[in-house]
Formats: C-alpha cells, sequence, structure tokens
C-alpha cells in the first residue's frame, strides 16, 4: 500500500483514476505505465483535531504487482 495524499477536497474514486476536487476546478490523478486501484479514506476521527470542522480524506494507490525497487509515477489532468 502506498500512500498518495490527503486531502479536503472531494473525491470520487473511478477504477483507473481519481478525482480530486470539482469537475470544473480540480483534478484527475491517474497512474503512468503501472496498473493498480486507487481507493479514497474518509479519516472523520484523526479530523476531529482540526477547528475547520472538515473532514480529511486520505487518497491511496496500491499497485497490483510490487517489485523490491519501483519508481510511480502519476499524471495530473
Amino acid at each position: 500500500m502506498l500512500h498518495s495524499l490527503v486531502t479536503y477536497e472531494t473525491v470520487r474514486v473511478t477504477p483507473a483514476a481519481v478525482r480530486i476536487g470539482s469537475r470544473a476546478n480540480g483534478i484527475c490523478l491517474s497512474a503512468v505505465n503501472c496498473s493498480g486501484r486507487f481507493t479514497a479514506e474518509r479519516m472523520v476521527q484523526a479530523s476531529q483535531a482540526g477547528r475547520s470542522g472538515r473532514v480529511l480524506t486520505r487518497i491511496r494507490f496500491t499497485p497490483d504487482t510490487l517489485t523490491r525497487a519501483m519508481i510511480l509515477t502519476f499524471r495530473i489532468a
């Protein structure tokens, strides 16, 4: 399991990519030359320590195959 990032923005996960923020103003993150899956976890309890009242979402990318040494590249669109 590899952590990509944490955000307060809305997150939509598809099989091959994750959209962060709105369709008009957000970004789409996808892995380049690496099959795997994105998941999103709302961190409600961890967010309670903050004062904003907003909930953090942790976005993870897990490659289908792990090797001892690998470089992951992501495309932002």
